[in-house]
């Protein structure tokens, strides 16, 4: 099924690093790109074609997309410039975006590396790396 036009040049169009069906014909994929900034976009495909939708933050996603359960998805962004970026649990439900920091450990906040939605609920379960600290793996439970 082609892609639309992302319109980040021809050198290096875009990797596409998470997909996620919520529905049968609703569809999200999160595609990484070096020549757009931020480097992620995300589509949605409705059963015909795939159609580029807008991503209130000016960020990066580093984790796959993960369903809620009830129509919307979860993943988390990074913020800022490294060496110093901020971790941000994202959740769109029904384009209602929210935004809430991952929390830290000492002042450290985890890598998140993966995320699973917990059937019957809003929530989510996430597991991390503390590496700076040398604390070693997080598990964290988020969600109202």
């Amino acid at each position: 099924m082609p892609l639309p036009g992302l319109g980040v040049g021809n050198s290096n169009p875009g990797l596409i690093i998470g997909i996620d069906a919520l529905a049968p014909r609703d569809v999200l994929a999160e595609v990484w790109s070096v020549n757009n900034s931020p480097h992620t976009i995300l589509l949605r495909w409705n059963g015909s074609a795939w159609k580029r939708i807008a991503f209130p933050y000016a960020a990066g996603i580093p984790t796959p997309l993960v369903p809620d359960g009830h129509g919307g998805i979860w993943f988390t962004v990074d913020t800022g410039n490294p060496p110093v970026l901020s971790l941000w649990f994202v959740h769109d439900s029904g384009g209602q975006w929210t935004k809430t920091a991952v929390p830290s450990w000492h002042g450290e906040q985890p890598d998140i590396f993966y995320m699973s939605s917990i059937p019957g609920t809003r929530s989510i379960w996430a597991t991390g790396d503390l590496a700076d600290s040398g604390v070693g793996e997080a598990i964290l439970k988020y969600g109202p």
